[in-house]
């Protein structure tokens, strides 16, 4: 059981930052509390998201240092990290830059939320599914390989 939900906030816009910390507050999941770390850029984020693969999940501004600089982050994070576990949301103001249904096929995230539209229950909503998606993938990893370890075992038997 995780004791930590770690959260990532990539925004370069501080009161995105105090809004989320006020809707998340009081959020806990599967029995453990949620953490947030806050990063301003896409380039402070691949810092943090290297430092730390626990992050479970990550909202994502899409335009920061540059237009595409959140896309670029998720393409880092998949490709560069080879991470397809942290779930990923994207929370943006310029709904235009990255068309819903362009990124969503394009890439791995897990929501796609308009900071015009969005309102803070939407926002809960989507980080307790993504947070719950995370988990999900966690047990089946951790199944896979115990399936494994049982297969290697028995073929080690077969052989012996």
């Amino acid at each position: 059981m995780i004791s930590k939900w770690k959260i990532l906030i990539v925004d370069d816009e501080e009161v995105v930052h105090r809004s989320l910390k006020y809707t998340l507050r009081d959020m806990s999941h599967s029995g453990g509390d949620c953490v947030l770390f806050h990063a301003y850029s896409a380039f402070e984020a691949r810092k943090i998201i290297s430092a730390d693969p626990e992050i479970a999940l990550v909202i994502l501004d899409v335009m920061m240092e540059k237009d595409d600089a959140g896309l670029s982050f998720v393409e880092f994070l998949r490709g560069g990290l080879n991470n397809n576990i942290t779930r990923v949301l994207l929370y943006t103001g310029q709904p235009g830059i990255a068309p819903k249904r362009e990124v969503s096929e394009k890439y791995i995230i897990d929501g796609y939320l308009d900071k015009n539209s969005s309102d803070n229950d939407d926002c809960y909503a989507a980080v307790r599914l993504a947070l719950k998606s995370y988990e999900q993938i966690l047990e089946l990893n951790k199944l896979s390989k115990k399936d494994d370890v049982t297969l290697l075992s028995e073929i080690a038997e077969t052989y012996a």
